[in-house]
């Protein structure tokens, strides 16, 4: 199982600006072949669900990801560090705040700019041992309602990369200049 990790500052035209989002290449056949029958589901018939072998390091929504992150959560002992601009989720705020209480080192970044760059990518580090990255937002919406997916990633030089742009990132350096960022913007 390789993964390759690729954290990318993307240009979208609806931001107006540089976002800061998540590539994940892997060979992980668990991982690729969840992701063909979550297509297919999804295409062929969309109001069925997911079978139950689908590989643990895919999470989709909305078939068990509140139970997924719920679990990743609360197997934190040290630390929770998160980029999510839409975190509202009650339950997850609530699981956060006991994490908080028992001592857990717990931050999210991502409410506005994030050094330069606008949140959209989400990603969630767990003792510095397990990351997931994906477009699953910790909101009701996204849990329990919406196709969204996320992926576990456990290889230490993946976490280590991820770890430490999240500490850029948290670093409060400027990552972006605006001005640079408008001239790659393309109008329609």
């Amino acid at each position: 199982m390789m993964s390759i990790l690729r954290v990318r500052f993307l240009m979208t035209p609806r931001a107006r600006g540089a976002t800061c989002d998540f590539i994940l290449s892997t060979h992980d056949p668990g991982v690729v072949a969840g992701l063909r029958e979550l297509f297919e589901v999804d295409w062929l018939a969309p109001h069925s669900t997911l079978s139950a072998q689908v590989n643990p390091r895919l999470i989709a929504g909305p078939e068990g990801a509140r139970a997924q992150f719920t679990a990743l959560l609360e197997s934190a002992r040290r630390s929770i560090h998160i980029i999510d601009h839409k975190l509202d989720d009650p339950a997850i705020q609530a699981l956060l705040e006991s994490k908080k209480a028992q001592g857990v080192d717990m931050q999210v970044l991502g409410r506005g700019h994030l050094r330069g760059l606008l949140a959209h990518g989400k990603l969630m580090i767990v003792d510095g041992r397990i990351a997931a990255i994906g477009s699953m937002a910790q909101t009701a919406m996204s849990l329990d309602f919406r196709r969204e997916i996320a992926v576990t990633v456990e290889e230490p030089q993946c976490v280590r990369r991820l770890k430490d742009f999240y500490h850029l990132l948290a670093s409060g350096r400027e990552l972006t200049d605006p001005a640079k960022v408008a001239g790659f913007v393309r109008v329609n």
